[in-house]
């Protein structure tokens, strides 16, 4: 399909799904820098916030943060209220260490996608890693009410109780997580540790 698809740009460079189809296809094949090279090859027939989102969330999957962070940037530019683009900025940001500024995203992405769970879910990893466990307690309380069923939710505000010296809510919450998934490593991990 990969090679149908070039030849098919090569008739008609002017083809965006074209670009768009190949950059999808080759994505899902494991073929990162051609699919790269079609995202662009798209983008520069057709500034599209959907198609430079793709791109951005395929650099910070290759592990290519900054460049990822300066798509996401793009879009912003043209749509400040995107929350998926907040978001996945905001993860980006952690990955760097520019917590200041990836609190700031997750809090902007809440504001307008406030029924979201990773929104409050990412805003609760961002308050734990800043070691501010009151509000980390509070994104993920938030986050539970919104995906109960969810294992990770269970075992961030498991993380956050520890914190704060409630290991009977620590522990009752990283329970929970195995209830939901009784192979979740980091619960299992987590609820030894507090035990001992």
């Amino acid at each position: 399909a990969i090679r149908w698809l070039q030849k098919s740009i090569q008739l008609n460079p002017r083809y965006i799904t074209g670009f768009v189809n190949l950059a999808s296809a080759a994505y899902h094949n494991g073929n990162f820098d051609i699919a790269r090279e079609a995202y662009r090859g798209a983008l520069n027939l057709k500034e599209d916030s959907d198609i430079r989102h793709s791109l951005g969330k395929l650099e910070a999957e290759q592990g290519n943060f900054q460049a990822a962070i300066t798509e996401f940037r793009r879009i912003l530019k043209t749509h400040p209220n995107h929350a998926q683009t907040l978001h996945d900025l905001a993860i980006a940001l952690v990955v760097t260490k520019d917590l200041e500024s990836a609190k700031d995203a997750i809090l902007r992405a809440i504001k307008h996608a406030p029924d979201d769970y990773k929104n409050h879910f990412t805003l609760g990893s961002i308050a734990m890693y800043q070691s501010e466990y009151m509000e980390a307690l509070g994104a993920y309380q938030k986050a539970l009410e919104r995906n109960p069923k969810n294992p990770d939710v269970h075992v961030g505000l498991g993380l956050a109780f520890v914190h704060l010296g409630d290991i009977a809510n620590a522990q009752k919450s990283l329970q929970n997580a195995l209830i939901l998934d009784p192979q979740h490593t980091e619960a299992k991990q987590h609820l030894q540790t507090i035990s001992r």
